[in-house]
């Protein structure tokens, strides 16, 4: 079994500051672990799935020389923690938290619920959309849990 941490930290980084390359990055290292048999705990094998996906290599290495690509796990288990999650797996749909291995019915049901939900109410648009005059000021929402808007 390998030390998955570095491809955790690298990963993390990438989708905190990269955001638009961690699907691809994920899908090349989960297929990497559960498809090819590769040890991603092999940091090279990492760098090198991160500069396919687009990534910058060169501050992803940084960052994980400083520490930064550590501090932005630490961060985000730290929001999972907030939110009462102790381990994987979890998930946030609208604002019902599902651990655990759910069967197929209860996220269904969540999802139809958070749908029911957003025909109901119609929120203002959001700061970063372009039907928004309002400056984008957004954070980063919590990495930790797997998140359907």
């Amino acid at each position: 079994m390998p030390n998955s941490r570095d491809a955790l930290r690298v990963a993390e980084w990438v989708r905190q500051y990269q955001p638009d390359l961690f699907e691809p990055l994920f899908q090349r290292v989960f297929a990497a672990h559960f498809a090819l048999g590769e040890d991603i705990g092999d940091r090279e094998l990492i760098y090198s799935y991160a500069d396919q996906a687009g990534a910058d290599v060169t501050s992803v290495r940084v960052a994980m020389a400083d520490g930064t690509a550590e501090a932005a796990v630490a961060a985000s288990e730290s929001a999972a923690k907030g939110r009462g999650i102790t381990g994987p797996p979890a998930w946030l749909i609208g604002d019902r938290l599902i651990t655990g291995w759910p069967g197929r019915a209860e996220f269904d049901q969540a999802v139809h619920r958070r749908d029911r939900s957003r025909l109901r109410a119609r929120p203002a648009p959001h700061p970063c959309s372009p039907t928004s005059s309002a400056q984008c000021t957004s954070g980063i929402d919590s990495p930790a849990i797997g998140s359907l808007p």
